[in-house]
């Protein structure tokens, strides 16, 4: 953690998304008093699984609209008189089986709301073949709803800063 806590501080964020943290609320607690974010949001792991935190500084008014395994949705302001923003940070489920809840609650909050969407976090999923390295093209079907949902709902890919690839499981094609 202190790796981590070095990095939040050296950046000076103001918010943080973490998800696969495989914590319980009390774990996590401890975790994030270590950290110079001092609000949070936590959804606890199932297990050895999932596991959100959303972390916050004191500059921000940070509401939670809504909160499942597999995201949080938040109002965001600077400034109490300030617009606010909506961020969607989410773990998309790695199995497939809600994929299709998470994209609808995604076209949501981009469609039926006049406020800027921010959406962030883990998909497992990809929008351009480009973006993976290796395995099973097994999940076309579940690309392509990404891709149809991106789309449809007028998300702009803002693109990364560091490595293109941060995991690899060491499996042939």
């Amino acid at each position: 953690m202190s790796t981590l806590a070095r990095y939040l501080h050296s950046t000076k964020a103001s918010l943080g998304f973490f998800c696969e943290t495989k914590c319980s609320v009390q774990q996590a607690t401890r975790r994030i008093r270590r950290l110079p974010l001092k609000n949070y949001e936590i959804v606890p792991s199932a297990g050895l699984s999932g596991g959100l935190w959303l972390l916050w500084d004191d500059n921000l008014l940070v509401s939670v609209l809504e909160r499942s395994n597999f995201f949080i949705f938040s109002s965001i302001k600077k400034h109490v008189d300030d617009d606010p923003w909506i961020l969607g940070a989410i773990y998309g489920d790695p199995n497939g089986r809600v994929l299709g809840y998470i994209w609808d609650r995604i076209s949501f909050y981009a469609n039926s709301h006049h406020i800027p969407l921010c959406v962030m976090g883990d998909f497992n999923c990809i929008l351009h073949p480009s973006e993976k390295c290796g395995g099973s093209s097994k999940e076309k079907s579940k690309n392509k709803d990404f891709q149809s949902m991106v789309s449809r709902t007028g998300l702009i890919n803002l693109g990364h800063d560091g490595p293109s690839y941060t995991w690899c499981n060491f499996q042939q094609s």
